[in-house]
């Protein structure tokens, strides 16, 4: 029979490795482009940091690209824009 301590170790290690897991599975929100939880004028800058870079190129950045087309282009800026501004009316 195990001790109680090593129950509550393995207890402690199985909510560590849950808490672990949940986190690497919740999606950053879209139009987070920097990568820190949030949508906010830091990822609309970065977006506008790189306009005009598309693939291949030196300064390109992929998290800028907001819509996938290998360009960071005044439609991703306008993407960006708009879902900065829906974050923003969402917001107490």
């Amino acid at each position: 029979m195990r001790s109680s301590l090593q129950l509550i170790v393995a207890s402690a290690l199985f909510g560590a490795v849950l808490a672990a897991g949940s986190a690497l599975l919740q999606p950053e929100p879209r139009g987070d482009v920097n990568g820190d939880g949030l949508v906010n004028y830091d990822d609309l800058k970065l977006v506008i940091a790189h306009l005009g870079t598309r693939v291949g190129q030196q300064g390109f950045d992929a998290r800028a690209d907001v819509n996938g087309d290998g360009v960071v282009d005044v439609a991703d800026v306008s993407t960006e824009s708009q879902l900065l501004e829906r974050e923003m009316s969402h917001s107490p």
